[in-house]
C-alpha cells in the first residue's frame, strides 16, 4: 500500500434483515480490528445498515473492508483529505469551522456540558 488512508464505508443490509439484527451485525463488522482503526460509525434511521470511517494502514486491512457482511450492499470510498484518523478529525474541525463557523472545540464543549447535566450528548 502506497500510503495510509481513511475509507468511508456505506453498508446496507438485505431487505429481509431486521433493523436490530442489522445494527448488531454492523457493530460486529466495525469492531473487528482486521479492518484498521474504526474512527466513526452510525446507523441509518428506518433502513438496516450504517456508515463507518476506517483508518486503513495495509492492503490486508483494505481488503477486509469487503468481508463479513454477505449479501449486503457495500460501497467503499477512499477519502482525499482524511488520510489518517487524526486527519479526519482535522477535516471535521476545518469543515465545521470554515463552512458553519462552529469549531470542533465548541462541539466538544456542548458534549461535555450535556454529560455534566446528565443529558444525551447525541442531542447536544
Amino acid at each position: 500500500m502506497a500510503r495510509r488512508r481513511c475509507y468511508l464505508v456505506v453498508a446496507k443490509a438485505p431487505e429481509d434483515v431486521k433493523l436490530r439484527e442489522a445494527n448488531a451485525l454492523f457493530n460486529d463488522y466495525i469492531a473487528d480490528q482486521k479492518r484498521g482503526q474504526i474512527v466513526f460509525h452510525d446507523h441509518f434511521v428506518g433502513e438496516p445498515g450504517g456508515v463507518a470511517f476506517f483508518d486503513v494502514q495495509s492492503e490486508q486491512q483494505k481488503a477486509a473492508l469487503q468481508d463479513d457482511l454477505p449479501e449486503w450492499d457495500i460501497e467503499i470510498h477512499p477519502l482525499i483529505l482524511s488520510r489518517t484518523a487524526a486527519g479526519l478529525v482535522y477535516q471535521l474541525d476545518y469543515t465545521s469551522t470554515e463552512y458553519a463557523n462552529v469549531p470542533l472545540s465548541d462541539l466538544i464543549e456542548r458534549v461535555k456540558k450535556a454529560e455534566h447535566e446528565g443529558t444525551d450528548p447525541s442531542d447536544a
